[in-house]
């Protein structure tokens, strides 16, 4: 499974990043079902919204912090050693030529070592009225 976060980091990168998220969330499932091969099921993308961080002054001045930040994890340490850097280049490339020259984009492929579970209520409630 992919969680990949869309991390604004400015409030005028958060206004960009929410006025353009049918075009980022189809970038991002697009990209990362084709290249790691992985359903719809298996990408979950969001733009994180509440967490906005800013750049000293000096960044924003150099033009070196991103405007936005893209991480991607997986539990599937293969797939990231495998295919973590095509993703990562492929992402770069179609954000460019999506969003380019509206927002500079710094990406991160990585694996983590949690196990979970989703627990689905709904599930639980039709398998018992069986």
């Amino acid at each position: 499974m992919a969680f990949v976060r869309v991390k604004p980091q400015s409030l005028i990168a958060m206004g960009k990043s929410v006025w353009f998220q049918r075009r980022i969330f189809a970038l991002v499932r697009e990209t990362v079902g084709k290249k790691w091969k992985v359903p719809d099921t298996d990408i979950i993308p969001r733009i994180c919204i509440g967490d906005v961080g800013f750049s000293d002054r000096v960044c924003r001045e150099l033009k070196t912090a991103p405007d936005v930040v893209i991480s991607v994890d997986t539990s599937d340490r293969d797939l990231v050693s495998r295919l973590g850097e095509a993703l990562k280049t492929k992402l770069e490339q179609e954000w460019i030529k999506g969003f380019g020259v509206f927002l500079r984009v710094e990406i991160h492929i990585d694996a983590f070592e949690v196990w979970g579970i989703t627990y689905d209520p709904e599930a639980t409630v039709k398998n018992n009225k069986k």
